[in-house]
């Protein structure tokens, strides 16, 4: 089995952005209890369209005891567009590939993966909030081959350095729905490191389809 930590170098994390629980805006429900008691006399489904995002689902269904099916979707895109014509009743993205369709009325958060609330969501309860012990977030972050030159790697680390101090690329990221995080390479690998542990007791919790 590969380990992909063999194979890269990882620079630094960028930027994060937690799991939002998303549904149409046309659905009568505001929040994770109105979302319980409409599938306990609607059929409902929760879609997901990554594997973190499927584990976050199956999580949800668990703790909080929704009688909803996990639909695996193989991108985002179509999960939203399905979420949006009424072929799906919730969907699990990241609330940076979220919030346009929020912000423009199609879609509502009910609730945001994050251990506390989420800065471009403060308006939407954490999952813990709504009594759902569940996280979960995307991150985002650069990685190189492991056969990179050291000469490289010290310029693409001074680039990383000054991006993090620049206002214009920490404002893209925030409007963009996310949370600039940027961070040195070993802290960055000690999260990848203890975010696979974790992964790891939910895929044996929660076994997968290849």
């Amino acid at each position: 089995k590969t380990d992909v930590l063999d194979e890269v170098t990882l620079l630094s994390m960028v930027a994060r952005s937690p799991q939002a629980l998303v549904v149409s805006s046309k659905l009568p429900v505001k929040d994770m209890k109105e979302f319980a008691d409409w599938c306990e006399t609607h059929p409902c489904s929760i879609a997901s369209a990554t594997r973190l995002a499927e584990l976050i689902s199956k999580q949800v269904v668990q703790t909080a005891g929704l009688k909803a099916i996990v639909v695996p979707y193989k991108g985002t895109a179509p999960m939203l567009s399905d979420l949006m014509g009424g072929h799906i009743t919730m969907a699990l993205p990241a609330v940076s590939a979220s919030l346009g369709h929020v912000r423009n009325g199609t879609l509502k958060f009910l609730a945001v993966g994050s251990p506390t609330r989420f800065k471009a969501t403060s308006e939407v309860p954490t999952l813990i909030e709504q009594k759902i012990p569940v996280t979960g977030e995307a991150w985002y972050g650069l990685m190189v081959a492991k056969a990179t030159p050291r000469t490289a790697l010290d310029a693409l680390s001074e680039g990383i350095r000054a991006a993090s101090t620049d206002p214009a690329v920490l404002e893209a990221i925030e409007t963009a729905g996310a949370e600039p995080v940027f961070s040195t390479s070993p802290d960055f690998t000690q999260y990848v490191i203890k975010e696979r542990e974790m992964l790891d007791s939910l895929v044996k919790k929660f076994p997968m389809a290849n």
